[in-house]
């Protein structure tokens, strides 16, 4: 089966990429990004210095950005095995319980914080200190049980950032 790259329509010279079936191969060198990940199970893990954290099964939106080399740190989360844990993401990510479900990016490296802000206001649920220990954000990491509801607002957000 052929990868689909899905792209949203906007002014500009690098606009913002949908991509449901994980290809970063044509991403702008720096960017925002959101990572929709889909947890089959609920688990409770040791994540750096937020300790334990009970995540239930459902769908995650993870907020992130790269001032250089955007593909090579998105491609580095599609990795399950072989990564040192650095970032909280990097434990949820290697679980095999995981499965990225889609990749949202948006040329400004600066957007991160401002997407974060808006996914949990609009699912209103989330990790507490996830994802966010370097800024002011209550949490970098938004959940859903409905992911056709998550989506939605990953493509408003990184179409409109």
């Amino acid at each position: 089966m052929r990868r689909r790259n899905i792209r949203a329509s906007t002014k500009g010279q690098h606009p913002p990429h949908i991509f449901l079936h994980q290809n970063p191969a044509n991403l702008p060198d720096s960017g925002s990004y959101v990572i929709i990940i889909a947890l089959k199970q609920t688990k409770t893990l040791k994540i750096g210095s937020l300790g334990k954290i009970k995540l239930t099964h459902g769908y995650y939106a993870y907020a992130g950005s790269a001032k250089r080399a955007l593909r090579a740190r998105i491609t580095r989360h599609l990795r399950h095995k072989k990564k040192r844990k650095h970032w909280h993401i990097d434990t949820l990510t290697s679980l095999p319980s995981t499965h990225i479900r889609a990749i949202a990016c948006n040329p400004k490296p600066e957007n991160e914080c401002k997407i974060a802000a808006y996914l949990i206001k609009k699912m209103k649920n989330y990790v507490r200190g996830f994802g966010s220990t370097d800024c002011k954000c209550p949490s970098h990491l938004a959940y859903s049980t409905n992911y056709q509801k998550l989506i939605k607002a990953v493509k408003m957000v990184v179409k409109n950032s």
